[in-house]
């Protein structure tokens, strides 16, 4: 009942995971159950289609549904996370999955690390979800180390075209789109705008 009068009143709503895993959910949040926040989605989405489907009825979460994570407070990797967020957006049809570095809080649990996540983490899986949602990549293809992390020092498309150096350089006058997407330095705009041109 909470969740429908939410979605009468608010543009958006958002179920947070919190975290990845489920066994650090129940470590760490014990207080939370995955079971409970997945039938809590499958709600919302239910709420949203419905409304949408029947132009008389009042708008329902007109922006969706998102959701939150947060970055670090266990030992849960970048692949684990993103093929998480990959599952929930297949799942739920999530407009977004927010990812927060965790930072410690005075008298936290002492499950909990005492030393916050760098926030360049968190910036570095914002732009593997991007990429994986308008560049055409797959979770695994962003990672180039067995430890499942990002690159801190290199963003994931860079550090993708390092490792594929056989496929540069391309010829920007027939290159289909999916390869230019792929690109450092092109944005979706800018590779609609090219291929435009072209033709």
């Amino acid at each position: 009942e909470l969740l429908a009068e939410a979605g009468r009143y608010a543009d958006r709503v958002s179920v947070n995971v919190e975290l990845a895993s489920e066994e650090s959910l129940e470590r760490l949040a014990p207080a939370k159950s995955a079971q409970t926040i997945k039938l809590a989605m499958a709600s919302l989405r239910e709420h949203i289609d419905e409304a949408r489907a029947e132009r008389s009825a009042p708008k329902f979460a007109p922006g969706g549904q998102s959701t939150q994570m947060i970055v670090g407070a266990d030992a849960t990797n970048d692949r684990t996370i993103l093929r998480s967020s990959t599952l929930l957006y297949s799942a739920y049809r999530l407009r977004r999955v927010y990812y927060s570095a965790f930072s410690p809080i005075p008298d936290a649990s002492k499950l909990l690390p005492l030393q916050r996540a760098p926030l360049v983490r968190e910036h570095r899986l914002y732009q593997a979800d991007w990429l994986m949602r308008f560049y055409g990549f797959d979770t695994d293809e962003l990672f180039t180390s067995e430890s499942g992390m990002l690159d801190l020092d290199v963003d994931p498309k860079l550090s993708w075209a390092l490792q594929h150096r056989e496929q540069f350089p391309i010829d920007i006058n027939t290159a289909p789109r999916e390869q230019l997407l792929r690109v450092p330095g092109l944005g979706v705009r800018s590779v609609d705008r090219i291929v435009r041109a072209r033709a």
